[in-house]
C-alpha cells in the first residue's frame, strides 16, 4: 500500500510494516531492508542504554567487498525529546573517521520523537568503504548541540567516549 499525505506513523506502527529502500541505476534495480516500526522487542541484557530512556538491545554486523550491514534493535522506557540522533563512525587503522551512518533510524524518516514508549525498532545501516575500516562505533546524540547522551555497558560502568564498539565484536 502506498500512503498519501506523508508518513502517517500510527496506522504503519499497527500495521507492522517493514520499510525498504530502493536504489535505481542502469543495471539493476536493489532493495535495501531499513527497518520495522514494530520490531519485537529483545528480552536478552542489552547491549548498551543511554541516558533519557533508550536501549540499544541488540546487533548484528555483517559485511561484504564494499560495505558492513548493520541490523540494530532499539527499544524506549518513555519519551524522548526532539533531537536526538543516532551515529555510527566507522575507523581506520589510524584510528580517523572515514565512514559514517549518522541520522534517524529508517534511513533517515524516523526520529526518537516519534518512538512510542515500549516499542521495538529495528534499524539497518550501511557503512562503506568495508575494506579499510576496522572498528565501527555507535552512540546517541543532541542534533541540536552535538553533545553525545551518557551511554552505559550493561554492568552500569560508562562506555568510553559515550560510544559502544560494533565492531570488531568486543
Amino acid at each position: 500500500d502506498v500512503v498519501g499525505g506523508g508518513l502517517e506513523w500510527p496506522q504503519l506502527i499497527n500495521d507492522g510494516v517493514q520499510l525498504h529502500l530502493t536504489d535505481f541505476t542502469e543495471r539493476a534495480i536493489t532493495v535495501y531492508p531499513v527497518g520495522d516500526l514494530d520490531a519485537p522487542l529483545i528480552a536478552t541484557a542489552p547491549l548498551a542504554t543511554f541516558a533519557g530512556g533508550v536501549t540499544f538491545s541488540a546487533a548484528a554486523v555483517t559485511h561484504d567487498p564494499t560495505h558492513f550491514t548493520l541490523d540494530l534493535h532499539w527499544q524506549t522506557d518513555t519519551a524522548i525529546p526532539d533531537g536526538i540522533t543516532v551515529f555510527v563512525h566507522g575507523l581506520n587503522q589510524a584510528g580517523e573517521l572515514i565512514s559514517q551512518a549518522d541520522g534517524h533510524a529508517v534511513a533517515g524518516i524516523y526520529p526518537m520523537s516519534l518512538w512510542p514508549p515500549a516499542q521495538g525498532v529495528r534499524d539497518v545501516r550501511y557503512l562503506g568503504q568495508a575494506d579499510a575500516v576496522t572498528e565501527i562505533y555507535l552512540g546517541l546524540y543532541n542534533g541540536f548541540t552535538g553533545e553525545r547522551l551518557p551511554a552505559y555497558h550493561p554492568n552500569g560502568s560508562r562506555w568510553p567516549d559515550d560510544r559502544v564498539p560494533l565492531y570488531p565484536t568486543p
